[in-house]
């Protein structure tokens, strides 16, 4: 059954409510603001006039006094308040799901791909906010701490749903395809690493995601990836140096060596492998990536190099590259944790820095959270 059908099923069991109020916590934890404006774009064909509702706070003193049914046929809906519909308190009675969840589930969207996964990492940020490594909870906490409204809240969590998350969701699930569909994945045996680095190189246009989908867990795991742009001859090219490869300046010397080659107008730096811009293709050692062009220098020429002479240099790097071998025995044990069903705590997250502000290498109560002002404050000391 597809996605609309299934919504339509749900449309013909549920009652329709038109709705002009919706009632909250004064100050909504992520969840709830999530689920407040994903009703306000999907819901409509349950909860016609949810898009020009008011949101009123929650007062037990008022709202307790009526029932769920008597408050949804005077157009009024509850967030996360009140033991209604999309309420998760207590959260002991709800250990899988959260106002978000809840929300989407009534829609018939929990098992769309796009927002599956940001109901995942809503309801983890939600009900596990520290060690997780998306901080819009945390950033939600600190802006109602310091007098947000709830209008404005709605309004931020809005454009970053609508105008970044959900778009860029679609993007990944759509490069997906692309990479199981189209381009070349092969395994170059490392001498250095005893193993098989995987390769993953993709002649596309038009979704800038590609390389994020060939490195994820849902797609290839590769631990490196070329894009080349056929109509402009741009080329990308990144690692998966979670995985431990990092030092591209072998690979990136091969490509500027054989770029002046072939082009007498392109100049020679002193240091073929050097970062920055030579011989018109740019080596970012921080980001691990080198490029020839890209989405913000359309203008800049092409390489003169074909896809698969690259492809070739790319092979031969990989071949006999140093692997950090720590760092890609991390990434694997993180994997199995994974499979096993641990939390994983990530490089960065708030648990990590809250072991070295406190200065303590064993384990962090959750109780003792380090807030995004405080995170912040640390790293500009230590800058």
């Amino acid at each position: 059954m597809s996605l609309q059908s299934a919504r339509n099923v749900l449309g013909e069991k549920r009652k329709v409510y038109t709705i002009n109020t919706v009632v909250g916590h004064a100050r909504p934890h992520l969840d709830e603001a999530a689920a407040i404006v994903v009703l306000r774009h999907e819901g409509l064909e349950f909860f016609p006039g949810i898009d020009q509702a008011r949101f009123v706070e929650y007062d037990p003193a008022v709202h307790d006094l009526r029932t769920e049914q008597e408050w949804l046929e005077s157009g009024h809906l509850f967030i996360g308040v009140g033991g209604h519909m999309f309420d998760d308190h207590p959260p002991v009675d709800y250990p899988n799901d959260c106002a978000l969840t809840l929300a989407l589930k009534h829609l018939g969207l929990r098992d769309d791909l796009v927002f599956d996964h940001l109901a995942k990492k809503v309801f983890a940020a939600d009900r596990h906010p520290v060690g997780e490594t998306w901080h819009l909870a945390s950033l939600l906490k600190d802006f109602n701490y310091f007098d947000g409204t709830s209008g404005e809240v709605f309004e931020i969590v809005e454009k970053l749903l609508y105008r970044g998350f959900i778009p860029a969701q679609r993007q990944f699930q759509e490069a997906l395809v692309l990479i199981h569909e189209t381009g070349e994945k092969c395994e170059i045996w490392n001498e250095r690493l005893g193993d098989n680095l995987l390769l993953y190189a993709v002649e596309a246009v038009g979704n800038p995601q590609v390389a994020r989908a060939a490195r994820s867990r849902p797609g290839f795991r590769v631990d490196m990836v070329i894009i080349r742009d056929p109509n402009l001859d741009h080329v990308y090219i990144s690692t998966n140096f979670a995985k431990g490869l990092r030092n591209l300046s072998g690979l990136a010397a091969k490509l500027r060596e054989m770029e002046i080659e072939c082009n007498v107008d392109e100049e020679a730096g002193s240091d073929l492998g050097a970062d920055g811009m030579v011989a018109g293709w740019c080596y970012q050692v921080e980001a691990s990536a080198i490029l020839r062009g890209s989405l913000s220098h359309v203008n800049q020429p092409g390489t003169r190099l074909d896809h698969d002479v690259v492809v070739e240099a790319a092979k031969e790097f990989l071949s006999d590259c140093r692997v950090d071998e720590k760092k890609r025995n991390n990434y694997f044990d993180r994997d199995e944790k994974r499979k096993s069903g641990q939390r994983v705590e990530e490089a960065g997250s708030p648990l990590e820095m809250n072991r070295i502000v406190r200065g303590s290498e064993e384990s962090v109560s959750t109780d003792s959270e380090m807030s995004v002002t405080e995170a912040l404050e640390w790293l500009t000391e230590k800058k």
